[in-house]
C-alpha cells in the first residue's frame, strides 16, 4: 500500500491516492464439496466418477473472520474500476485469488503484478507493466482429475483396509471366540 500511497487505514483495507489495498490472508473461498451439489455425491463410489457438476461453485470457508474480510473485499470490488492482483503467484494462491474475485462478482478488468522481490523498488518497477489476467479452464480440468484420483484412492484404501480386517478377523476367529467366552464366563462368575 505504501508504494501506491494507500496508507490511510480503514476497516480491512488501506486507502489513498485513488487506490484501495486489501488482503485475503488464508483461504477465504474454496470449491464446493461434491455433496454441496447433490445428495447422490454424499457417499463416494466408483460409479459416481467423475464428479462433474453442471457448473462449478465456490463457497466461503465458513469462519466468521474470513467471511467478514471477504465481505470487505466484495464491497471494494463492487466499486473498483480495475483490480491489480498482487497476491501469491504460486498455482494454489493464484487459484484461490481467482475464486475470491469470482465469488465477489468481479466484473472489472483484472491485472496481475509479477515481481521477484518485495522491495519498494521492485514493486514500483512491477507496477509499470501489469498485465491483464486471462482465466482458462485448465485449473478445473486438473481439479477434476485430482478429485477423481483422491476418491479412487479412498475407495481402494477402504476396500483393502476392510478386506485386511475381515481376513484378520476370520483368521483369528477361533482365538477371538475363546477370548470372548473366557471374558463372558469370568463376568458371569463374578
Amino acid at each position: 500500500g505504501k508504494v501506491l500511497g494507500a496508507i490511510a487505514p480503514r476497516d480491512g483495507f488501506f486507502e489513498g491516492n485513488g487506490y484501495c489495498v486489501t488482503w485475503a490472508l488464508g483461504h477465504l473461498c474454496t470449491l464446493k464439496e461434491p455433496n454441496d451439489y447433490t445428495e447422490m455425491w454424499q457417499r463416494w463410489s466408483l460409479s459416481s466418477l467423475p464428479m462433474i457438476p453442471p457448473k462449478f461453485g465456490i463457497k466461503l470457508m465458513g469462519e466468521r473472520s474470513k467471511e467478514r474480510q471477504f465481505n470487505i473485499i466484495k464491497k471494494l470490488i463492487e466499486g473498483a474500476q480495475c483490480i491489480i492482483n498482487c497476491g501469491d503467484a504460486g498455482q494454489e494462491g493464484e487459484l484461490i485469488q481467482r475464486w475470491v474475485m469470482q465469488k465477489a462478482g468481479a466484473k472489472c478488468p483484472v491485472k496481475r503484478l509479477w515481481v521477484n522481490s518485495l522491495t519498494e523498488e521492485a514493486i514500483k518497477e512491477g507496477l509499470g507493466p501489469v498485465t491483464e489476467l486471462k482465466i482458462t479452464g485448465a485449473h478445473l480440468r486438473d481439479m477434476i482429475v485430482q478429485i477423481s484420483a483422491t476418491i479412487i484412492l479412498f475407495i481402494a484404501v477402504r476396500f483393502l483396509f476392510w478386506k485386511t480386517i475381515t481376513e484378520f478377523l476370520e483368521a483369528r476367529r477361533k482365538a477371538i471366540d475363546e477370548s470372548l467366552d473366557k471374558a463372558t464366563e469370568s463376568y458371569e462368575n463374578a
